[in-house]
Parts: C-alpha cells; sequence; structure tokens
C-alpha cells in the first residue's frame, strides 16, 4: 500500500476520534474552563487528522 493512501488513512480516522471526542465534550453542563480544554484537544486532534490527509492527497498528486 503506498504511503499516500495510509497517511490518507490515518488522517482520516485521526480526524474522526476528533470529532467523536469534540461530541463527547461538547455538553453543557461540564465547567467552563474544563470544557476549553477540552475542546481544544478535540480541535487539534481533528486539524492533525486534517493534515495527515492533505500530507496524503500531496504524496497521491506528486508522488510517482
Amino acid at each position: 500500500m503506498p504511503p499516500s493512501i495510509k497517511f490518507a488513512l490515518a488522517g482520516s480516522v485521526i480526524s474522526a476520534i476528533g470529532v467523536i471526542l469534540w461530541r463527547l465534550f461538547d455538553e453543557d453542563d461540564a465547567a467552563e474552563r474544563v470544557r476549553h480544554y477540552e475542546l481544544l484537544g478535540a480541535g487539534s486532534t481533528m486539524v492533525l487528522g486534517g493534515a495527515l490527509v492533505l500530507l496524503g492527497l500531496a504524496l497521491a498528486a506528486l508522488g510517482p
């Protein structure tokens, strides 16, 4: 399996985990400060997943 597909698949899985964490921590009864850090972590997980997907797409476009 080419590395570009591996990056895209890993990015998709990591991004999906970030979305699940975002939905899990996005509750009204959580303390404001704690919720802020949890959402920041979930958002950064989604960004990392998106970056891996873009890296995989770039490798697929520029690779052999």
